[in-house]
């Protein structure tokens, strides 16, 4: 069986479960990928080499150990060493001198204005943290993402995918937009955006059924797909829950990778 196949039956079980599928397979990679991690390559070097690089998971995955390591046993002992690098990193911003006045404050500037024109100066702290590389279980995940987007587009019009697809909650507008730059002008893309959009439409209609419905003069309770429509329009405009991020540091310093989804 080859891995496109494997993949492919995947994504015909992801449509099947709720929710963008491709949401669904690269969260369900990455809780395989996480799993491997804290219970086979806890102490291999290499693993503990990408996350003290990155310092530590993203925020997304960081959470997700509580949901695969229940005993807790192995994300101890990767934090313990992650938590003691941190520890030594911040040692840094306890050893500077409190600035006392103007005069201090521009002397510290004109440090900072030095370090910075210094092509071979280390960068501070800050500046350490806000270019670490990506969560090495992000780059996994963009990698599935890839994989899995590839294949919805180049086999949209496949029998079983067809099928399932139809009945199945439709794609994330990130991964709407995502396919159509992986596979960009294929005639593929624009079935599976038509697809995609008749979805959005229902969901539209059934968001507008809900408010309607609660006005005073209507005599029609709402359906469960009624209430159950917002939900789904969370999903639609900001993919699944956790799966992207936030947009919280936007603007400040040189930000990392974003998270894939």
């Amino acid at each position: 069986m080859t891995e496109k196949f494997i993949g492919y039956l995947r994504l015909i079980e992801a449509c099947r479960q709720g929710g963008c599928p491709v949401c669904r397979r690269v969260a369900e990679e990455s809780r395989t990928r996480l799993g491997a991690i804290l219970h086979e390559h806890v102490t291999d070097p290499e693993t503990r080499r990408a996350l003290r690089d990155s310092w530590g998971f993203c925020n997304w995955h960081t959470w997700m150990v509580r949901e695969v390591d229940t005993s807790l046993f192995g994300a101890s002992i990767l934090y313990e060493d992650l938590l003691s690098q941190a520890i030594d990193r911040v040692t840094s911003l306890v050893d500077r001198p409190r600035p006392k006045g103007l005069g201090a404050w521009l002397t510290g500037l004109g440090a900072r204005l030095t370090r910075l024109a210094s092509r071979d100066a280390r960068p501070d702290i800050g500046d350490d943290y806000g270019r670490r590389p990506a969560c090495p279980l992000c780059l996994t995940a963009a990698e599935t993402e890839r994989h899995c987007l590839l294949t919805f587009v180049a086999c949209i019009e496949d029998g079983d995918l067809q099928a399932a697809y139809a009945s199945s909650d439709p794609l994330c507008l990130a991964h709407v937009l995502r396919a159509s730059e992986v596979m960009s002008g294929s005639p593929e893309v624009r079935i599976l955006v038509e697809r995609t959009q008749e979805k959005w439409q229902a969901i539209r209609r059934a968001l507008r059924s809900f408010v309607e419905k609660h006005d005073h003069r209507n005599q029609t309770a709402y359906t469960a797909e009624d209430a159950d429509s917002y939900v789904r329009a969370f999903e639609i405009l900001a993919g699944a829950r956790g799966l992207f991020g936030n947009d919280l540091g936007a603007g400040r310093g040189t930000p990392r990778k974003p998270n894939p989804g």
